[in-house]
Parts: C-alpha cells; structure tokens; sequence
C-alpha cells in the first residue's frame, strides 16, 4: 500500500493524483491498456453536496419561476454534468443571451423563450415542473417534486452510466428520501425551507464513491497518514513554513479557557508538541519513505526542511516536478499562417470601431474576435447594467435635441421645463429598459431620478457654450467601406457651429462613464480611434456631413460634465473646460495622421497580422490566450 500525506487531500488530490498517474496508473491516459480504473482514493470523504453531479442538482433545485439571480440560471445552463454535445453549446448560448437579456432578475419563461430550438423541449417540462411545486407542503411532498423537477431538465442524463456518477444519484436519492423520513418532525414547510433542509442533509454527509477494484494509494491528511502502516509514504510539504502548524484560534471563545482545558494546538507549545509527535510518526512505520519539498516559497525564496524532522532523516535533492495548475505548452509558429481576407464583404467580415479598438490592445485580439469570434462575458449586473444605463441617457438626449434642435431653443427654455421634459423622455425610456416584474418600484424611480439629474446637470453645462450651434444629426447609422473593410458605424451627434469665421462643423461622441481619455485621438497608440474614424472621408460621405472641423467627448457624468474638444478654429466650446492638447493650427495634420494610423490598422488586419507587443495586450480580458512569458 502506499499512502500520500498531505495537509489538505480534499482540496490538493486530484493535482496529485495527475503528478502520481505516469508512475502509478499509467493506463490512465495509454490507450494500450484496458480498463481506466482508479488506483487512489481519498480520505476523509468530501461532503456529498461537493460532487459535480449533485452540486448541478442543487442549482437546478435553486431555480424558482420568477426573479432568479441570474448567477443560479447561469450554473445550470454551465453545468458539464448537464449538458452534452450539441446542447451543451446550445445552452451556452442561451447563458449568454440571458446576460444580455433577463438580467437582473431572471424568469423561468426567459429559458423558453430565449432556448435554441433543441433545448425548449427540456425546458419546457422544466418549467411545468416548477410550476406545479405547492407554496407548503409535507418533506416527503418536497422530495417527490424535487426529483420530478430534477426528472424533467433531465437530470442525471448520460453521466449516470458511469460508476461514479451513478452512486452519486443514487446518494442524491437516499438524501430525498432522508428528508421525506422528517414529515413528522416539520410538517408543511415552504420550498426555501425544505431545500434549505436537503442542502444540510447533502453537505453534512460524507461521501466517496465505491470501487469494484483495488486501491492501493490512499490521500489522507498528515494526522491520518501517521497512524497508518504502509508500503511506501509519500509525506508532501515538509517545509519549514508549513510546521508546525500555526495555532488554532477560536473568536467565541477565549484562547486562554481553551488552552486551560487542554485542547490541542491552541498554544505555540502544544501546536509544536503535536507537530513533532506527527513528525515522528510519519517517518516510521513504513517500509519505505519519500518525504518531498518544494524548491521556493511563494516568495520565491528557497526552501528549507523544518527543524522538527528527526536529524537522521537524509534529505536527497530532486528534480523539481510540475506544478499542479502550470500552464499548457503552446506552440507559436515561427511565421504568420493566418490567411489575408481577399474579400471582405464575401467572407462576411463586417465590423466597427471594437475592430480598431482590439486592434489597439493587440493585432492578435483583433483576430481573434472578429474573425474567429471570440467574444469575452462582463460580468451580469445585480441591477441596470452600465451599458444600459448609457443606452438610455443616449436615447433620452435624442428625444431632446429632437424637439428642441438648437442652442437658441436651450436658451428659451427655463431649468423647471427642462427637467419636466427629460422625466417624461426618462420614464418612457425605462418602461422598456427596465421591466416592472424585473426591477423593484423603488429601484426604478431612484435610477429615473438619478438619469434626469444627470442630463439636466449636462444641458445646463452645454448653456455655457459660447457659440451658437444646431444639432444637425442625431444617432446616425452609416455603412460604408474604409481600406475594403465593412464598417457600421452610429455617430451620437453632429453639430454645425456658427462661428466668427462661418460654419464648422464638430462630430461629438457622448460618453457616460467615469472617465473619458480625449489624449488618445491623436497618440501614437491611438486608443480612442472613434471619433477619428467617425470623420474619415467614407464616413462623412455616407453621413452627407461635407467636412469636419472638429471632435470632441460629450462627457454627460453627474459630478463633472465636460466638452473634450479638439478643432480647427478654438482650443475650447465651451470655456470652463479644459482646453486641447491639439492646437487649431494643427487639427487637420493631426487628424490625418490618426487617419493614416487607422488604415494601417485595417490593411494589418486585413493581411491576418496576429502579432501582440505583451506589455500593451496583458492589461486586456482576452490575455489568457497569450503564450508563456518567456524566461528571463
């Protein structure tokens, strides 16, 4: 027998039973062999709640019919245990519309209507199960609807012919029938209570599954390990950071009362004591003994034996082994074999500014998204996403300009007209964005309060504007070809000023977050290539705007609203603002060199140019894809 001590089995076996596998069970990824048994086990058991197989259980048993947090929707439809095959992509792709969707409060009927045609089926009876579930009822009633729901979506489907997940399921069923045996004890309870009852019942029972062949290798902790005789022991971590243990503290109850009644490892001295007893013990008994230290710290410092293993014991140098969670090698190939885009339009390459923008961060991102289509997930919102949020503050500025159309017809209107006008424009906005059976009252009238607050306080900080203008466009869609690339663009608004000089006119771009970054227009890294992209020729053609003789961030942010402009004919709109890095004299140069950049980007991605400077693509969500840093 041999037995593998460690300080935590439960969490670190399945790295070591990976690092053991070639030595021990070869056959366990050779095809050569037969059957793939398990040669190791581990102890003490993990709860049965733990298992994968009745941890997707329990988030299918979480789901109610209305207002789900859309964390529990999303577990179910992640759920491996679950899913196979075609509809395991299928239901990601209904995760993902969700997000988009139903958050933040999920309805069951959100699942149906948004499913892939193949899923509705299981959906569906999902949904009839739930919603047969009675508002009280005995335990036992709620074991036989918490196996009719589990029945419906399918659950434990194809996994439960294997061994392991077959016993898990019949484990699942035993707890059922556990929590029918409390009828007695509870009588009608509510469904949170009787789950709250089967999750007890699931976490409080430890579980490991049977075996139908020898297990000679056994995980356990160091206490377990040193009472237990063996061929060979495996004691892993014998660094000097990890013993003695470092002592148990209680905060209910006293150090001290606990020290005076004797219980282990609440002093300095008796934590030593007991480390040194285990010590010793688990360096005898055994016909053979492998203790193991790692090479460095977390710190990167080298590690030491600790002082309270026996003198006698001979420690030899090894190479050092994998890491548990090390990184897949990846081949990257010595040239680009990423194939050019002959015809964009045919292939179906279309895009917009997020083209330019991943493009930015790294080539390879650019590739990665908008050719293979990759995209990354944002986390769900708990209430109006950002997105939203900006969404609506753009259609309510719409509405506005759309009747008011000028500075002059601003100027006539008074602060109470202006904001009697935006609630109405905010409240019918928020009839669709949020839904009255996903968003509490209150929740929607403080988020209506807060947009018309936030609007009224950038009106009256485009009054200050010291040139008249007319809003000549107003979320304008426009297509058109840039370096043979498909683009659809939608420009916020387009003014035309009257200045000294004539018209001008300036493409604004309203911009709803904290912070806005005008510098990034015109820098040799052009990290803002919106605006710039927004007044290239093709663009101003498909719009009919004849020129544009400025850019500019309409920064609509309740604390500081600002005009970030650059022109041709005045550092600042508005005075109070900050003024341009650019100057007017060299607006257009500069213009035009962002210009030349951007098709540069185009013809580059266009080519397949995959390439990736690591220090400005780390920072992005899609860096996980990036090979290993070298070695210095």
């Amino acid at each position: 027998d041999i037995v593998i001590a460690c300080a935590n089995p439960a969490e670190h076996a399945q790295a070591i039973a990976a690092h053991f596998a070639p030595r021990v069970a070869p056959w366990q990824t050779d095809p050569a062999y037969g059957p793939r048994t398990q040669p190791w086990r581990t102890e003490p058991a993990s709860p049965l709640a733990d298992n994968p197989l009745v941890a997707a259980a329990l988030a299918v048993l979480a789901v109610e019919r209305w207002r789900n947090p859309f964390v529990n929707i999303s577990r179910v439809l992640l759920c491996g245990a679950l899913w196979r095959g075609e509809d395991r992509l299928a239901a990601a792709k209904l995760e993902a519309k969700l997000r988009d969707k139903a958050v933040p409060a999920v309805h069951l009927s959100d699942c149906l209507h948004w499913a892939p045609e193949r899923l509705q089926p299981r959906m569906q009876a999902w949904m009839n199960a739930i919603e047969r579930a009675p508002q009280r009822a005995t335990p036992g009633a709620w074991a036989a609807q918490f196996d009719d729901q589990l029945r419906a979506i399918g659950w434990p489907g194809e996994l439960a012919r294997e061994s392991h997940a077959f016993q898990a399921a019949q484990a699942l069923r035993e707890a059922l029938a556990g929590l029918a045996g409390l009828d007695a004890q509870l009588g009608r309870v509510s469904f949170s209570s009787a789950s709250s009852w089967l999750c007890e019942l699931l976490r409080s029972k430890p579980w490991a599954p049977r075996a139908e062949h020898l297990q000679p290798v056994l995980i356990t902790s160091f206490e377990e390990a040193a009472c237990l005789p063996a061929d060979l022991r495996y004691v892993l971590d014998t660094g000097d950071d990890a013993w003695p243990p470092i002592p148990l503290r209680m905060p209910l109850i006293a150090s001290e009362a606990l020290a005076a009644a004797g219980v282990p490892q609440m002093t300095p001295a008796s934590s030593l004591a007991r480390a040194q007893r285990t010590a010793e013990a688990l360096l005898s008994d055994a016909k053979a003994i492998c203790a193991v230290l790692g090479g460095t710290d977390a710190n990167g410092s080298a590690r030491v034996p600790a002082t309270i293993w026996p003198s006698r014991f001979d420690w030899a140098a090894a190479a050092p082994g994998p890491t548990a969670h090390s990184r897949a090698e990846q081949t990257i190939p010595t040239s680009d074999a990423v194939p050019p885009i002959a015809e964009p339009q045919s292939e179906g390459v279309r895009g917009g500014t997020r083209i330019f923008e991943s493009w930015v961060a790294a080539p390879l991102y650019a590739f990665v998204r908008h050719r293979l289509g990759v995209e990354t997930l944002d986390e769900a919102p708990n209430g109006l996403s950002t997105l939203t949020q900006g969404g609506v503050i753009h259609a309510v500025l719409d509405g506005f300009w759309a009747d008011v159309e000028h500075a002059a017809g601003l100027a006539a209107l008074t602060a109470d007209e202006v904001e009697a006008r935006l609630h109405d424009l905010v409240t019918e906005q928020l009839e669709t964005a949020m839904e009255a059976s996903r968003h509490p009252p209150l929740l929607r009238q403080a988020e209506a309060a807060r947009i018309t607050d936030v609007v009224a306080r950038w009106l009256a900080h485009e009054r200050r504007r010291g040139e008249s203008f007319e809003v000549l466009a107003r979320e304008q869609r426009v297509e058109f070809s840039f370096e043979g690339l498909a683009l659809r663009l939608q420009l916020d608004r387009v003014d035309r000023v009257q200045t000294a000089d004539g018209p001008r006119h300036v493409v604004l771009d309203y911009k709803t977050g904290k912070d806005v970054h005008p510098g990034g227009w015109f820098a040799d890294r052009i990290t803002q290539p919106q605006l710039p992209l927004y007044a290239t020729p093709p663009a101003l053609e498909a719009a009919q705007i004849p020129a544009v003789d400025g850019i500019g961030f309409a920064h609509v942010h309740w604390r500081r609203p600002a005009l970030a402009a650059a022109t041709n004919w005045t550092t600042r709109l508005i005075d109070t603002d900050k003024a341009s890095r650019c100057k007017p004299a060299a607006f257009d140069d500069d213009l035009a060199d962002a210009q030349a950049r951007l098709q540069a980007a185009a013809q580059g991605f266009l080519a397949g140019d995959i390439s990736f400077v690591r220090k400005h693509a780390k920072a992005h969500p899609l860096a996980v894809l990036l090979p290993p840093e070298p070695a210095p």
